[in-house]
């Protein structure tokens, strides 16, 4: 469609040139467009749908063309929740008699979602936002990262994450789209609310009322004063509070309002294949249905709009609202005039339209039933980027913005082994089988009488019939069941616990693992797994980083210009302003507090292990463990150490020298206390006693101590021996004649 051309007009002298007058819009925009501009992004938006539509495999109706890129995803989402139905339609044979399944892929992604999830998103904070440069803005950067972590905690986007892992692994990627989203009703009941002096309610900065249940909580900065939890802006004096009942109120209910974070249906995204990532792409599209009153509410009344109009549709006009058969809805194709849906679609393009000759990136909102704009305008006057972010499966494909997940890795093994094991299965069913009977074996039988299964008749049997060589009844399968067949089914299920690193210890003698170390095998299979999944959280990793990124920005540009923050544990009252909040530096990052798998505490074991021995060497020979320190250095770089030569530091010749001194002076000591050992302890004066206790960290004895245990010692060794009795004052005169106090003669 060509631009319109300027028209010439008359001012009376000369001929002058003026520009198009742009069409009037019913809501403001700075993308000022002509009728016929207009009319070309309307006219691009719809057959890029159309081209988009036939290029991924999507029909009109949100159904999936088979065969196609989307036809893919159906399939393995399919499979995953127990519907094998396509199989019978894609392969026949065997699937048409038997269609079971082993479950062989679910637990695959079970297995991987559980580790991935666990490792990535297992924590709470699973992440940082803000980083931290000097010691200035440690207080402002703390702030917004305590205002942030509370947002998202709000959201719940740990939960949503999830999610999104889980369905990437089964249809190969899954696209999340991000937005700040308010969802309220307003309302007329009874509350009991804070009034003014006037009587009448109280409204806090945020305009929110103050009920009587509300917490408050005291300013950690200014006494006596308490602030409303839930909007920290509004404080009052304590004692202040004066509530008054309402019988009708106008109130709103908030029933949430913050970042949002979901996953989209694969059917209902739109973007080029050919192409590496979603936001390089020339125009991407979300195909949606709504209700008339929720769009007439946010765009107004236009040309074509009428909720009673023929073009609204049923509850599958796109693949979000479509029925899910696999577990249990049931699809409607009766238009009901109560629940009508419009079908819309959000357009983010990359296209010159207001003929500058520059490309803009433009976001516009397409009504698809009536095929009018309700809006457009610049990207940037809405939003940051294009809020779409694709977390691959298990690896992104080179050159792609999509993945591939672990069904798409298994398909081919999981679907030979539902074949073999539904092989298994029809050979001992009743359709690969027949019975005989002897009728010459039973009176009734010979009489042309039927038998009876399950009954309580019994049958007698003919008198000198040899049961033991041929029964009356006897059954033959038709299909012998084959030995290598089955061997080839385990062979399978081994080879691919084998893809994925996952084994038991009866499966040591397909590793070739030796059977009297299969713990040891095990653990080096596990160490395998590890590294295949670490892979995967790799690729998971960099996809949650750019989706916690527009997270954080979003929060942020929706934050008052004055956001006053308690701490979680109500002792900080922490204050951001917006221009600063949004200007600060970030570095988005996940924690991965719970990545440390046993690999990694097995890897810092061993590290662990070889500082030690070498800190200990450096204690008693620290010349051969400077002479060692390349070896030690090159084990810690191997085990991937980040600061070996921290761990291992270089011995300088000073700590040498000392040592050898210090080995001297303990040698000639040690000669010394042998030398004395040679020489018994009780045969060494009492002084020299002394002295070796000293040196061996006793404490010494006292020379009256010293003299008691002598006397004690003696005694012990002569009891026949009695000590004679120390003389008192005035006995001398008994002494000198012979006798002692009792007057018994002295000894």
């Amino acid at each position: 469609m060509e631009l319109p051309k300027p028209q010439p007009a008359f001012d009376g002298n000369d001929f002058t040139v003026l520009p198009p007058a742009p069409a009037p819009t019913r809501f403001k925009t700075n993308l000022q467009l002509t009728p016929d501009q207009r009319e070309e992004l309307k006219h691009r938006c719809l057959t890029r749908i159309a081209e988009l539509q036939r290029e991924m495999g999507l029909s009109g109706e949100g159904a999936v063309n088979g065969g196609s890129w989307m036809d893919r995803r159906k399939r393995y989402q399919d499979l995953f929740d127990n519907d094998n139905s396509w199989r019978a339609a894609m392969y026949g044979g065997v699937f048409d008699k038997s269609n079971l399944t082993l479950g062989t892929a679910q637990r695959f992604v079970r297995e991987m979602h559980s580790k991935a999830a666990d490792d990535l998103l297992g924590t709470r904070p699973f992440f940082a936002a803000v980083k931290y440069q000097n010691v200035g803005d440690d207080q402002t950067a703390r702030a917004v990262e305590e205002l942030v972590q509370q947002r998202v905690d709000q959201s719940d986007v740990q939960t949503e994450l999830r999610s999104a892992v889980r369905s990437a692994l089964i249809r190969n990627e899954c696209v999340v789209k991000i937005r700040w989203i308010k969802r309220s009703t307003p309302y007329v009941g009874p509350a009991v609310v804070l009034v003014d002096a006037n009587g009448e309610p109280i409204k806090t900065p945020n305009g929110l009322m103050v009920y009587e249940n509300d917490d408050f909580l005291p300013d950690p900065n200014v006494e006596e004063v308490a602030r409303l939890e839930k909007d920290p802006l509004f404080a009052m004096r304590q004692g202040e509070f004066q509530y008054k009942q309402f019988d009708r109120l106008p109130q709103e209910l908030i029933q949430f309002e913050g970042v949002e974070c979901r996953e989209v249906d694969y059917r209902s995204f739109l973007c080029p294949l050919r192409c590496p990532d979603i936001h390089e792409a020339d125009a991407v599209f979300q195909l949606y249905d709504d209700t008339p009153q929720r769009i007439k509410e946010t765009y107004g009344e236009y040309e074509g709009f009428d909720e009673y109009w023929a073009g609204s549709v049923t509850d599958e006009g796109s693949g979000e609202m479509r029925a899910k058969e696999t577990h249990g809805e049931q699809r409607d194709t009766v238009v009901s005039r109560l629940n009508i849906f419009r079908r819309m679609a959000e357009c983010y393009v990359r296209f010159d339209a207001d003929g500058d000759g520059f490309e803009e990136e433009i976001f516009c909102v397409l009504d698809r039933s009536c095929e009018d704009l309700v809006y457009y305008e610049y990207l940037a006057n809405v939003m940051h980027k294009r809020p779409f972010e694709a977390i691959p499966g298990v690896a992104r494909v080179p050159n792609r913005w999509y993945g591939e997940g672990v069904i798409q890795a298994v398909i081919d093994q999981d679907t030979y082994i539902d074949a073999q094991f539904n092989r298994f299965n029809i050979k001992d069913s009743k359709e690969n089988s027949v019975t005989f009977r002897d009728p010459m074996a039973v009176r009734e039988w010979k009489n042309g009488a039927q038998v009876e299964f399950g009954g309580d008749k019994i049958y007698d049997v003919e008198p000198g019939y040899d049961k033991d060589h041929r029964p009356p009844m006897w059954n033959v399968n038709l299909t012998e069941k084959s030995e290598i067949g089955l061997e080839l089914l385990q062979m399978a299920q081994q080879q691919l616990n084998l893809m994925f690193g996952v084994i038991g210890a009866k499966d040591a003698s397909a590793s070739d693992l030796n059977s009297s170390r299969t713990a040891t095998g095990i653990l080096n299979i596990e160490r395998t797994s590890n590294l295949l999944i670490k892979n995967s959280e790799i690729q998971h990793q960099k996809a949650i980083i750019g989706i916690m990124g527009q997270v954080v920005t979003i929060v942020l540009e929706n934050i008052r210009d004055t956001e006053l923050l308690l701490s979680k544990d109500g002792k900080m009252l922490l204050t951001i302003n917006r221009e600063e909040a949004r200007t600060i530096d970030r570095e988005i990052r996940l924690l991965l507090t719970r990545s440390r798998s046993s690999e990694m505490l097995s890897t810092n074991q061993q590290a662990l292990a070889v500082a030690e021995k070498y800190h200990m060497m450096r204690a008693q020979m620290p010349e051969v463990a400077r002479t060692l320190r390349p070896l030690f250095l090159s084990q810690l770089k191997a085990l991937e150490v980040a600061d070996p030569d921290e761990l291992c530091p270089n011995i300088a010749d000073d700590e040498i020298k000392s040592w050898q001194e210090k080995s001297q002076q303990s040698a000639q000591a040690q000669l010394r206390r042998e030398t004395r050992e040679a020489i018994a302890y009780k045969d060494c004066p009492p002084s020299v006693q002394a002295q070796w206790e000293t040196e061996m960290g006793f404490q010494p004895a006292s020379p009256e101590e010293r003299a008691q245990k002598a006397k004690q010692d003696f005694t012990l060794k002569n009891p026949e021996f009695v000590m004679p009795a120390v003389p008192q004052p005035g006995a001398h005169g008994a002494e000198e004649a012979g006798e002692t106090e009792t007057g018994a003669p002295a000894q």
